[in-house]
């Protein structure tokens, strides 16, 4: 039998003693995985009764790569968007919501410029918290926005000089 752990199910396979089977593929989106330690798809022999459950290792941002656009699925993806969005024209699109669990003694650091195309895709990012007290320039999602961002709601808050504001942030502070 299969424990898909989260991703995609999977059926039970009958086989007889020493048969050879193809594992399944189960999918999880953001993760890649295996049968703790037997890719999918492989070839497997049985020798007894069997149980194997999916174990899921989060994809690197590079890994989310698909016919053009990087697919976000968790918040350690989007987070990476900090180490590529300089001076490129990438298009990232949020497959998932996400929370970057932000607390007022663990603030955002913002993303210093994006230039690229952030497609919501109609997600949220929730758990923003950013500290502008006595810092000059430019603060929020990302320092400075050169690109597109559109269909996604941010949740979260900003205090600026002690005072916090509450809702939804676009421009400079998205």
């Amino acid at each position: 039998s299969f424990n898909a752990n989260g991703g995609s199910s999977c059926s039970s396979i009958s086989a007889v003693l020493n048969a050879s089977i193809t594992l399944p593929i189960s999918t999880k989106g953001g993760y890649k995985g295996t049968w703790h330690g037997y890719a999918f798809a492989s070839s497997y022999t049985v020798t007894g009764a069997k149980t194997f459950t999916a174990v899921w290792t989060e994809k690197s941002l590079n890994e989310c790569y698909t016919s053009g656009i990087y697919e976000i699925w968790t918040t350690n993806q989007f987070k990476s968007i900090r180490n590529v969005a300089t001076n490129t024209s990438n298009t990232y699109k949020l497959m998932a919501n996400i929370n970057l669990g932000c607390s007022s003694s663990s603030p955002w650091t913002p993303i210093s410029q994006f230039n690229g195309t952030l497609e919501g895709n109609n997600k949220k990012i929730s758990g923003l918290i950013v500290r502008a007290d006595g810092v000059s320039g430019s603060f929020g999602l990302f320092g400075i926005n050169y690109g597109d961002i559109f269909d996604v709601t941010i949740n979260g808050s900003v205090a600026i000089g002690g005072s916090t504001v509450s809702g939804v942030y676009a421009g400079i502070i998205c």
